[in-house]
């Protein structure tokens, strides 16, 4: 048993059993905080990546070349969405990164698809 004594009350003594499930409580919160921490620094990194890997191509009369003014664009804007999305939930966080991955990917088969028509 634990000795509880507040400034103006009289000491009470608290169950063992409330005060060990009160305990668990907290130590299971801290453990899914630290679990939800790993995976959103996972995440953050995998959108990052995603990011720093956008090199598009432009065809041109000498051949397809590398668009820098494009990847500069878009990894601007990116970062700058990234940086919103860092400070919301797990959650959003995973769905932030699927739909990355699927803007990046339509934007080359866009990129793609223009360059078929020249």
């Amino acid at each position: 048993m634990f000795r509880r004594n507040d400034e103006n009350k009289p000491a009470t003594l608290e169950n063992v059993r409330v005060s060990e499930k009160k305990r668990t409580e907290v130590v299971r919160a801290g453990e899914k905080a630290d679990a939800d921490a790993k995976k959103h620094a996972a995440l953050v990194k995998q959108c990052e990546e995603i990011i720093a890997g956008y090199n598009p191509t432009k065809l041109t009369r000498n051949g397809s070349v590398y668009d820098a003014r494009e990847r500069q664009e878009m990894q601007a804007l990116w970062i700058k969405e990234l940086h919103k999305a860092k400070e919301k939930s797990v959650e959003y966080m995973r769905g932030y990164t699927k739909s990355l991955a699927a803007t990046v990917a339509k934007r080359y088969a866009d990129r793609e698809r223009a360059s078929e028509r020249l």
